[in-house]
């Protein structure tokens, strides 16, 4: 699949864990595909996200997700005492 990518869209592998198999076999194919974009730290956030830049179709922007993606980690007994 990413070596057969005729419009050239940016491909985007979103995993768990760095350092996990998936992360790991994914950072390998990035010698061979360098344009390929990993993030590790997947979260729900991070996926409606994504999915919302793509259906949106304005583009990928990989800080955008990453920055929604840390903001939906919230210590909830933190907010509720504030």
């Amino acid at each position: 699949m990413i070596a057969d990518n005729p419009n050239q869209e940016p491909v985007v592998v979103i995993v768990d864990l760095l350092g996990g198999t998936p992360s790991n076999v994914v950072v390998r194919l990035i010698a061979a595909h360098p344009d390929l974009q990993v993030v590790s730290g997947l979260n729900l956030p991070m996926v409606i996200n994504y999915a919302n830049q793509m259906m949106m179709g304005d583009g990928f922007d990989k800080s955008v997700m990453m920055n929604e993606a840390k903001a939906g980690v919230i210590d909830v007994n933190a907010k509720l005492n504030e």
